[in-house]
């Protein structure tokens, strides 16, 4: 799945910003500004704090506190084209709750480059990310709830927090356990840890989950 260079947060634009009167994604690359309004205009909203640069190569059009979601677009565009949101993160916007998490799991293929590192972004790499793996339609891009609980028990620091993470996702019917790993359902990824951390693979790995049904729709 590629993401297309801009967020679909379109309400808190400024509607004069953009061609045509219609509001600008509240975050987009600078690249996809510069396509829409031209290089001089994109660095004149910058300079003038009309816009803000939260890193190299994104853009918030607007001046305000960012939130939590323009946040995770901002993640995911400064990280490319290929990064999809993972983990507890991606869990977190398909219904789990009790583990709430102020870091932002970002997944990329194990030979994806990264673009630009934030604080308190944690890149995971892996060798296994394809359809199954990532929703087609959920919005921001991210993992499907199976692989989402999977990873999240994978990178956590204890089997006690492992099992947690994956008790509490079938308790809150948003996946099943299943029996061996098929097509359709999700089994621990490989090649998923970020550095410095103690992954509980053993207790992922002898765990397969699938969707429990439809999870929420595209959010912003």
């Amino acid at each position: 799945m590629r993401l297309a260079g801009q967020a679909a947060f379109p309400d808190g634009a400024d509607r004069a910003d953009s061609p045509g009167g219609r509001a600008l994604p509240t975050v987009l690359t600078t690249s996809s500004a510069i396509d829409l309004l031209g290089e001089p205009a994109m660095r004149w909203r910058v300079r003038s704090g009309r816009w803000q640069q939260p890193c190299r190569g994104v853009l918030v059009t607007h001046s305000g506190p960012v939130g939590d979601g323009e946040a995770l677009w901002i993640a995911l565009l400064a990280a490319g084209p290929q990064a999809v949101l993972g983990g507890l993160t991606a869990a977190g916007l398909d219904g789990l709750t009790g583990f709430e998490t102020k870091a932002v799991h970002l997944v990329l293929p194990a030979s994806g480059r990264m673009r630009t590192r934030i604080p308190g972004v944690i890149v995971h790499r892996s060798r296994v990310l394809g359809a199954d793996d990532v929703h087609p339609a959920r919005l921001p891009p991210r993992t499907r709830i199976a692989r989402s609980l999977l990873d999240a028990a994978a990178w956590s620091r204890s089997d006690d927090a492992a099992r947690s993470i994956l008790a509490a996702g079938v308790q809150q019917r948003l996946a099943r356990a299943t029996g061996p790993p098929t097509p359709t359902t999700a089994s621990a990824p490989t090649g998923s840890t970020p550095a410095g951390a103690s992954p509980c693979a053993s207790t992922a790995a002898s765990t397969t989950l699938a969707s429990a049904g439809p999870t929420p729709g595209p959010t912003s």
